[in-house]
């Protein structure tokens, strides 16, 4: 008969069974050929999105080479010079890019997300990202490529992040994911490099915040003196070169290809078509047409003028942005209508009003009206007058622990808990290990309206 006495004995004999892990953050490992342009970094993530450049986060140190594979063990390519944007640490600019040694030719590159092809991912479209990082909060699991499905949740800071959920709470991207690839598929198969990981909230797992790949490309071609976009020009024009086409359909399988190939080619799209027509084929050479709502050409009594700027803009292809400019400076930039700047308040004398439009296309229309306060009016306000151009698009031609999630900084951005590091612009000093930095997003900052209060001119509040 076993007693209660026996019991304590036998029991303090007993193993006491270990914590059950977290389940895996960074997803599943992915095979030797799957995302092989997500590269392994000095304690980071990065992609490859031209054969002599790869693209990560501004907060991540510098890499003295980059590494290809499930664990970097395939390839290393050593990197000439790295560059971290010149506005990090602001918020929407944890982008930097370095330089390869040599091009990388045979690995299929997923284009980075331009121009009108930004249509085609709304809040709700799934995304895949991939990256190196950690395995659960507590640490550990560096090194090993890995990959999970979320969707798109939103774009916060005006639209200088991309936001993405997880199903399930508790996965997600980690530390060592930083500067990581987010990955969508196109309505013609095809797939693009939409976004580049910046920070968690909290913890990891359940969320993550991504830089707009897109908006790096402007500074990265301008520094580097190199084309990283094939089908668009900078600012998102549709302009396709030679190399407009021909993109991974199916870059998460591993095709039954090996790194003696580069993984590549696979399976590949057509020529692209996303923005216009494919390279060699005729453009779009129709410009958009804009017209003021308000206000109209005329004199108009003083001692001012209280009046709303509104505009009318329409194009068959569709409108790349719309640019206000009066006293001689830029007042508004719109990526999206309403085309609408309220209450602004003109004194009195002469002022002249320019919209200019442009297409996907890069094809380009402007109008002016100009108001003439504190003339004498003959019952008249005038009509809506000035002078229209169209000019045609040109087509020749260890881990970083970079993903925060400790919330402790006071400084930090409140929704994310996330607080700020430092950076300057310059080329990052050279790779000495595979520890990190443990930077940080940075607070919001928003630039206001430029209104030249100097000449008098206001905005009306209400």
């Amino acid at each position: 008969m076993v007693t209660a006495a026996m019991l304590l004995l036998l029991a303090g004999a007993l193993a006491v069974p270990s914590p059950e892990p977290l389940p895996v953050i960074g997803g599943d490992v992915a095979e030797d050929c799957e995302w092989p342009a997500t590269v392994l970094m000095a304690g980071c993530s990065g992609t490859l999105v031209h054969p002599e450049i790869v693209m990560y986060a501004a907060h991540c140190p510098n890499a003295g080479s980059v590494r290809f594979g499930t664990t970097g063990g395939e390839r290393s390519v050593s990197t000439t010079a790295c560059r971290r944007a010149p506005e990090y640490p602001q918020t929407g600019f944890d982008y930097a890019y370095c330089r390869l040694a040599e091009p990388v030719t045979d690995v299929p590159i997923v284009p980075v997300l331009m121009g009108c092809e930004r249509d085609q991912l709304p809040v709700g479209k799934p995304a895949w990202l991939v990256g190196f990082g950690n395995t659960s909060n507590r640490g550990g699991g560096f090194g090993t490529k890995r990959w999970i499905e979320g969707e798109v949740a939103g774009f916060p800071a005006d639209g200088k992040q991309i936001g993405i959920f997880y199903d399930d709470p508790k996965t997600g991207i980690c530390n060592g994911d930083s500067g990581g690839s987010a990955y969508t598929q196109l309505e013609d198969g095809t797939w693009r490099m939409f976004g580049i990981a910046s920070t968690v909230p909290g913890s990891c797992g359940g969320s993550s915040q991504h830089i707009p790949a897109w908006a790096a490309v402007a500074w990265i071609e301008a520094d580097s003196g190199i084309d990283i976009t094939p089908c668009h020009d900078a600012d998102g024009a549709w302009n396709p070169g030679p190399d407009c086409g021909g993109f991974p359909t199916a870059p998460g399988s591993d095709n039954g290809l090996s790194w003696n190939s580069g993984c590549g080619p696979g399976p590949l799209g057509d020529d692209a078509a996303t923005c216009g027509a494919p390279a060699g084929e005729p453009q779009d050479l129709q410009a958009p047409t804009v017209s003021f709502v308000t206000p109209t050409t005329g004199p108009y009594p003083g001692p001012a003028l209280d009046t709303d700027i509104e505009l009318d803009v329409s194009d068959d292809t569709g409108i790349l942005d719309v640019t206000v400019t009066f006293a001689d400076e830029v007042q508004a930039v719109f990526e999206a209508p309403p085309y609408r700047i309220p209450n602004v308040v003109f004194p009195e004398g002469t002022w002249e009003i320019t919209a200019r439009a442009r297409d996907w296309s890069g094809n380009l229309t402007e109008q002016s009206v100009t108001l003439d306060v504190g003339a004498e009016v003959g019952g008249s306000t005038g009509e809506a007058g000035g002078s229209t151009s169209e000019v045609p698009h040109d087509t020749s031609g260890g881990t970083d622990a970079g993903l925060t999630n400790d919330g402790s900084s006071a400084s930090g951005d409140a929704s994310t808990g996330m607080d700020a590091s430092t950076g300057d612009g310059a080329p990052m000093a050279d790779e000495t290990s595979d520890d990190g930095c443990g930077c940080r997003q940075s607070t919001p900052t928003h630039a206001p309206l430029l209104l030249l209060l100097a000449l008098g001119l206001r905005r009306r509040s209400r």
